[in-house]
């Protein structure tokens, strides 16, 4: 209550929140850009075996002078 005696909604401030709620109501819905989602858990581990199994994909570089 004490803060809300400190603010004064002009009209500009309410033109400018009814403009920024259409904008938001207007945009689309992110997760419809993503074309195919997030991938299956069998997907998954067909990934993570590929990426194993494929030469190069599980060699790893090292900065150390061990390799």
């Amino acid at each position: 209550p004490q803060a809300q005696s400190l603010y004064e909604e002009t009209p500009a401030s309410v033109a400018a929140l009814a403009a920024a709620k259409d904008q938001r109501r207007l945009q689309s819905e992110p997760a419809l850009s993503i074309a195919q989602g997030r991938p299956t858990k069998r997907q998954r581990r067909d990934l993570d075996n590929a990426q194993q199994n494929s030469s190069g994909w599980g060699d790893r570089w090292s900065a150390s002078l061990d390799n």
